[in-house]
């Protein structure tokens, strides 16, 4: 005992010595760390610096060739049309989608070709409308848009692109002849309104800014609109607050209400309805991305009374544009499919099919991914599908696709059933198994014991 415990001891100071001995030397390690990190951390300040820079000067760039300021001060880049954009853009076959229609920010060619599709659909509707040759059931118009930066329930919700689609409306209605080279329309009159905060008492963020941010684009392009030869077109375009009887003149030809949205306790349906029973009268009223929708309020607030109004108004709007993405319900990943519309074509619903490509062919672009993206025709009908139809149609879909798969002999009758039903059905073999064989053996058991 005294010798293992004299080697212990032994044991003990030896590494006693041996970290006294390394200590000296550690010290400047552990600076030299503090150091190295000190410089990592610089480098990558500065590398943010420089990115942040450089993020900004593109944001500046994208705005200035989007906005009003930019856009409209340029009379070549006015004359594009819906077949010129969609000359230059890359559709998914048997779809007017574009590849990665989900992708932030959306290339700018991409975003072209959805508002040429979109300004020509409210174009059409609006001159139908106005010579009593269409079939709306009112003159209220609305448009559906929500591709991911154009929708408020996505953080990647960026109102300067949906400003682009909305003045490319205006000049278009506003200013035929710069923004297209057909230039027979008769320039109309156009007033936008917006919700107002001090009215309102707060907005939504989707709604906030909206009103300076127009008026700001509107002042920035009057001088390019006078060296234009176009001095009345900034007396064609008004600005005006949803609510304020003021912001209406009876020689406003189109009123454009820019994503009204309901809040608690401040519900802007009403003010709308008021709108357009009082001021309005029989001229064409386009609401872009409204969310009119009951939000739950106290005091009475959007609650039972006065709902079937509310609701009557809602049926009476005719949606000429719409763009909507379909996702798992919960969730806004992934894409399972897409609601299209574009006046005067039917309603048109979309699979989204995506197929892995082969692991072993060369990718030469970003863009060549693994992972191909189709949307495939499900429904077209003179409606908007209800969620019944489209749930529906995506089963009967698969279906055919399983079933021609079937026919073909890439896919056994037993393999075509969906992975849940073939695990219950494997289950359910199981216990069969299992119970016949207990009855079998059970009466030899009993009678041995």
């Amino acid at each position: 005992g005294w010798e293992l415990g004299e080697r212990s001891a032994g044991l003990l100071g030896a590494g006693m010595s041996s970290l006294l001995c390394f200590a000296p030397t550690c010290v400047p390690r552990s600076e030299n760390r503090r150091e190295k990190w000190r410089r990592s951390r610089a480098r990558r300040e500065m590398r943010d610096t420089r990115c942040r820079s450089r993020g900004s000067d593109r944001v500046r760039a994208r705005y200035a060739g989007e906005s009003a300021a930019g856009i409209r001060l340029s009379m070549e880049s006015r004359s594009a049309t819906s077949e010129s954009a969609a000359d230059s853009v890359e559709l998914l076959p048997q779809s007017p989608f574009t590849r990665r229609i989900s992708s932030t920010p959306m290339p700018r060619a991409h975003r072209e070709y959805y508002r040429a599709l979109v300004t020509d659909a409210v174009v059409t509707a609006v001159d139908d409308l106005g010579s009593g040759t269409s079939s709306f059931r009112s003159n209220l118009l609305s448009i559906s848009l929500q591709l991911p930066e154009l929708n408020p329930a996505l953080d990647v919700y960026d109102r300067r692109v949906l400003l682009s689609f909305v003045w490319d409306i205006i000049m278009a209605l506003a200013a035929p002849e710069m923004s297209s080279a057909d230039s027979i329309r008769k320039p109309i009159t156009v007033r936008i309104l917006t919700q107002s905060a001090t009215m309102f008492g707060g907005l939504p963020l989707s709604v906030a800014g909206l009103q300076k941010t127009l008026a700001a684009d509107l002042a920035a392009s009057a001088p390019g609109w006078e060296a234009a030869g176009q001095p009345d077109l900034s007396k064609r375009i008004r600005l005006g607050t949803l609510g304020d009887s003021a912001s209406t003149a009876k020689d406003d030809d189109v009123f454009i209400m820019l994503c009204p949205t309901n809040a608690t306790s401040a519900p802007v349906i009403s003010e709308i309805m008021t709108c357009v029973n009082e001021h309005v009268n029989n001229r064409p009223v386009l609401v872009i991305n409204g969310r009119l929708d009951d939000v739950p309020s106290h005091s009475g607030v959007m609650q039972t009374r006065g709902r079937q109004a509310r609701i009557d108004f809602m049926k009476s709007l005719n949606c000429i544009a719409c763009i909507e993405l379909l996702y798992k319900p919960g969730t806004w990943f992934p894409v399972r499919g897409a609601v299209f519309r574009m006046y005067p074509g039917p309603w048109l619903l979309y699979l989204r099919r995506e197929t892995i490509r082969d692991a072993g062919e060369k990718i030469t672009a970003l863009e060549d991914r693994l992972v191909e993206e189709a949307f495939l025709p499900a429904w077209t009908g003179p409606s908007r599908p209800t969620s019944a139809e489209i749930r529906d149609a995506f089963d009967e879909l698969r279906f055919r696709e399983k079933r021609e798969k079937i026919a073909r002999g890439e896919e056994s009758t037993m393999f075509s059933l969906p992975q849940d039903a073939r695990r219950v059905l494997m289950i359910a073999g199981v216990a069969t198994v299992a119970l016949l064989c207990w009855t079998l053996i059970a009466p030899f058991v009993f009678q041995s014991s």
